[in-house]
């Protein structure tokens, strides 16, 4: 695990779990599948928190912009 500030543990811990719960569309990733989340989230004892939800969608977002990157070039 990265290192990472105390606050943004359960976040990454969520992350990792969820990271291959993706909306596909005809051109790849579309954005993750919350349904997903909420059951891995239920799974492991976490709420999503509006906060806790802001950081996956953070972690979201930079993952699309990167793989639309890639696909551009």
């Amino acid at each position: 695990m990265p290192d990472l500030l105390p606050e943004n543990v359960p976040a990454w811990r969520l992350w990792c779990r969820v990271n291959t719960q993706w909306r596909m569309g005809f051109d790849g990733p579309v954005g993750l599948d919350y349904n997903a989340l909420h059951t891995v989230a239920e799974i492991y004892g976490l709420e999503i928190t509006p906060a806790l939800f802001e950081k996956i969608r953070e972690l979201e977002y930079y993952t699309m912009k990167k793989t639309q990157e890639k696909a551009a070039k």
